[in-house]
């Protein structure tokens, strides 16, 4: 299985996202981390995935031709604030490619969920054969407690007529 860090880069590289894709065509951060660690679920937090997208007209790489947009929102419904950190996305292609893109905070924020809180965002993913996407959000309390919550796999299927 082959394990592409966000376009080929070493942690601490940059890449340009590319300027028509939906996260402004900056430049994104690559960390890659190598310690194994387990981070508990808080409890109350949920992400859904409210709707993906084939985006034909938007811009991809020629290895990965296929962009599709999702968007997401995450709610608090739990005990207390949360801040999102950072998150890291494993997308998973039908002919065995495997991309890891991890970073700060979620499209350049670090959303602050109070109580009953929630926070959406749109962005995506370019594809190279049909995959699918899941990941994790990581958040931190006020107390500086450490949580993640999953992000529930989801289909990037290409439509027939492609």
């Amino acid at each position: 299985m082959e394990v592409k860090y966000a376009e080929g880069t070493e942690s601490g590289e940059t890449f340009d996202s590319g300027a028509g894709l939906p996260f402004g065509g900056r430049s994104v951060h690559c960390i890659r981390i190598r310690v194994k660690a387990t981070i508990p679920e808080i409890p109350g937090l949920e992400v859904s995935v409210d709707d993906v997208i084939y985006m034909p007209s938007l811009d991809a790489p020629d290895d990965r031709p296929f962009p599709f947009v999702y968007f997401i929102t995450i709610r608090n419904n739990g005990q207390e604030p949360v801040t999102v950190r950072g998150r890291k996305w494993v997308v998973r292609a039908s002919n065995g490619e495997v991309i890891v893109v991890e970073g700060d905070g979620v499209v350049g924020q670090f959303p602050r969920l109070e109580t009953g809180g929630e926070f959406s965002y749109n962005s995506c993913h370019t594809v190279s054969h049909d995959s699918e996407a899941s990941g994790a959000f990581f958040v931190q309390t006020d107390g500086g407690e450490a949580y993640c919550v999953r992000i529930p796999p989801f289909r990037l299927d290409l439509p027939q007529w492609v």
